[in-house]
């Protein structure tokens, strides 16, 4: 059983590209009201996020997009901020205890252009699109390890998500400014490999030794098959 199938039988987390209103409606809907905001409203999405479950890797973590770690030749010629899309992660790895900063990769794969993280980001662009997974496998850092992710660590990292987002929304710029000045040399050159940096907590800033992998060779390539191992689809 696979829980991503719709009754076309088809992994609908593989649709987004060019959702079939008859095969895909609710992919279809969905991403045609998000456009909507986008191309008629003018109004781009400050976030989204698809909510995942993964079989292998352990701990809570982001799958998020960069120009820098694309496939597409083309994607790597475009300059960006890489504060837009790791200053949540890094916030969460602060605040949120089954979150694990160092699981995050931000790889865009040609087999991943279908998905809605990637189409979303790329067809509309939103910045900050991402999928949050969290494992079947437990934690293996932090208070939890050792121990499943139970519904009282996903409620708890539900909320430390959304204080996670108003932290960034109200300022953002602040932690911009200490995440750039913390790791110079790094956003200056937009490294493809590694970010690294810190950010301000309430009581002043926090540096961080754990990277946010761009593009990480000692991963396989399916690295997103979340439900490989204890949901193969029929």
């Amino acid at each position: 059983m696979c829980h991503r199938c719709g009754l076309s039988d088809e992994d609908l987390n593989r649709r987004w590209s060019r959702p079939d209103q008859t095969l895909h409606p609710v992919i279809y809907n969905a991403k045609g009201l998000i456009e909507y905001c986008c191309r008629v409203l003018h109004r781009i999405p400050y976030f989204y996020c698809d909510l995942h479950g993964h079989s292998r890797r352990k701990n809570v973590f982001f799958y998020g997009c960069s120009q820098a770690g694309s496939w597409n030749a083309a994607d790597r010629t475009v300059p960006e901020d890489p504060t837009e899309f790791l200053l949540l992660p890094h916030i969460l790895q602060q605040t949120a205890p089954a979150f694990s900063l160092n699981h995050c990769n931000f790889r865009v794969e040609r087999g991943r252009e279908s998905t809605a993280r990637v189409a979303l980001w790329r067809q509309l662009g939103i910045t900050r699109s991402y999928t949050l997974e969290s494992s079947y496998c437990g934690c293996d850092q932090g208070p939890y390890q050792g121990y499943h992710l139970g519904t009282y660590q996903l409620h708890e990292m539900g909320r430390n998500l959304c204080e996670a987002l108003r932290t960034l929304y109200e300022d953002g710029w602040k932690l911009k400014l200490v995440l750039a000045c913390s790791s110079p040399q790094t956003f200056a050159n937009e490294q493809p490999n590694r970010v690294v940096g810190g950010i301000a907590g309430l009581g002043g800033v926090r540096t961080y030794e754990e990277e946010a992998v761009l593009t990480n060779p000692s991963d396989d390539s399916d690295y997103e098959e979340e439900y490989h191992a204890m949901n193969e689809c029929h």
